[in-house]
């Protein structure tokens, strides 16, 4: 409390804001002493002129008129108003009350681009334009984009000038001493629309001047920053043009080398020679030419989840042809001669891709060793023998002797009817004409290879013949050529067959279908 006069004084408490919902104030008598010419009388006076403000601290000056006079020597004092919508305490529960169909309160952010912002100093939530936009986030449409809204602003000011401007011109015909306002813009300024001294001229002649000087600024200040963007513009639309111009340069060059490389592969895997060879119509039904794109399109570009085999040399994808057919596509990792019956080639490729019939069922090896069907005897006979006849095809009845090379039971394929299809030729060898036998180099599968070819290097259809053999084991046994036995050792079938039938023990290792026949 600090006493200015015998009758007055003031007190000045702080407000703390955060969780505050209302104050409230209230006067009391003060005890004083009042002194005559005879005695003092100390006594309640109640106050005569009590009065409270609530201020913002920072910004009021106290004054001693405010004791003496009251309020009334002040026409405002600085006030700042801290205000939320509703008691809520988080976003979060205001937006979903007001999203209940029975609820009737509204959610405040109607704007488009606001958000809401929990309150700081209690219950309640406050909204605001985003980051980008500015006005009012409380109705709709009211928080626009910055540069909208100083778009809309220059357009304010522009109109504003023009219309200063032609005001400025009506009034020229009013001015009664245009060297007045000359002289007296040494002494003020003259461009501020005050009356003057003398018959109340108001030197419209130079408000028009300016305006118009400031308009023409103004003007030039956008026809420069117009150029300057308009040549930014340009600059990148030419920069965009050459580089389009040069990757469509880069792309039509690097297709015109793959075309012309895709000749040369198929000139040198005979495709030109073939096509003419297969001109006629009959041919053409018989086998067909595929594109490279065909290839890739029925394989998905060659994905690993199609693929039906592998090898040491190549892999086996199953494709969908444009007539929904499907097919075995194979596609090699070397250049090797393959002269078995065919749906298609193609000839564009490094290396060629050829194009099988797929076979439904699957190889001999997964249904004697994967397979949870076990096949019949009868089957395994059947196919002991439709392998036996393709063999014999390929050695004695084709017009140069086949020699396959790698006979085992994976390049066995079995259709719907469990016929034996011997697949898989890119290993095969063509015998000359005169000679039983070929020196080259030992290729095959491990558990299939003749010991002879194995050790000499020597090629004949015997090597064949010690392949089918194993595969024979393979049907009436269930083992694999080379596989585990309890000890943990790895034994080789062939070797294992030929030892149980000189030792009488055939029957002990005999599959269960082959046993019970």
């Amino acid at each position: 409390m600090e006493l200015v006069n015998p009758l007055g004084g003031c007190c000045q408490k702080s407000i703390t804001i955060k969780g505050l919902t209302n104050y409230a104030m209230s006067y009391g008598s003060r005890k004083e002493v009042i002194r005559n010419r005879n005695s003092s009388i100390l006594a309640m006076v109640p106050p005569t002129c009590a009065y409270a403000l609530v201020v913002e601290a920072d910004t009021f000056e106290f004054s001693s008129l405010d004791l003496q006079q009251g309020i009334h020597n002040r026409d405002a004092v600085p006030m700042v108003l801290n205000w939320v919508v509703g008691n809520y305490n988080t976003c979060q529960e205001a937006q979903s009350s007001s999203s209940t169909p029975s609820s009737n309160i509204t959610y405040a952010c109607r704007a488009k681009n606001s958000e809401c912002h929990d309150s700081t100093s209690g219950p309640g939530y406050l909204c605001k334009c985003r980051e980008g936009y500015q006005g009012n986030p409380y109705i709709l449409d009211g928080c626009q984009g910055i540069f909208v809204a100083f778009g809309v602003l220059i357009t304010i000011q522009a109109v504003i000038l023009v219309v200063l401007i032609r005001l400025a011109k009506l009034h020229v015909n009013y001015f009664t001493d245009i060297d007045e306002c000359e002289r007296k813009r040494e002494l003020i300024n003259p461009c501020q629309l005050s009356k003057m001294h003398q018959q109340s001229s108001k030197c419209l002649l130079h408000l028009s001047r300016w305006i118009q000087r400031k308009w023409q600024e103004k003007r030039n200040w956008l026809q420069h920053q117009y150029l300057q963007l308009i040549l930014a513009f340009g600059i990148c639309i030419s920069i965009l043009v050459l580089l389009g111009v040069r990757f469509r340069i880069c792309w039509a060059s690097k297709k015109r080398k793959l075309v012309q490389l895709k000749m040369e592969f198929l000139k040198q895997n005979g495709g030109i020679l073939s096509r003419q060879l297969l001109s006629g119509e009959r041919a053409l039904e018989m086998i067909k030419i595929f594109s490279a794109e065909e290839l890739k399109k029925a394989t998905n570009s060659y994905n690993e989840g199609v693929v039906l085999g592998k090898g040491g040399n190549r892999r086996v994808y199953k494709g969908l042809l444009r007539g929904k057919k499907v097919v075995a596509i194979k596609k090699s990792k070397s250049i090797t001669p393959m002269l078995s019956k065919l749906l298609g080639c193609c000839l564009e490729t490094e290396v060629p891709i050829l194009v099988y019939e797929f076979i439904t069922k699957g190889t001999l090896s997964s249904h004697l060793h994967s397979s949870s069907i076990r096949l019949s005897w009868q089957i395994r006979l059947k196919i002991a023998k439709e392998v036996a006849a393709a063999l014999a095809y390929l050695h004695s009845e084709t017009s140069i002797p086949i020699i396959h090379r790698d006979v085992k039971s994976a390049n066995v394929l079995l259709d719907d009817n469990f016929t034996a299809k011997i697949s898989d030729f890119g290993a095969s060898k063509l015998t000359p004409i005169g000679q039983t036998q070929i020196t080259t180099l030992v290729q095959g599968t491990y558990g299939y290879f003749d010991p002879e070819y194995f050790c000499s290097g020597i090629l004949t259809e015997k090597s064949d013949v010690y392949g089918y053999g194993v595969v024979l084991a393979e049907l009436v046994t269930g083992k694999e050529a080379l596989f585990w036995n309890s000890s943990g050792t790895r034994i080789n079938l062939a070797f294992y067959f030929v030892s149980s039938v000189k030792e009488v023990r055939l029957v002990e290792i005999l599959d269960d279908q082959v046993a019970r026949r």
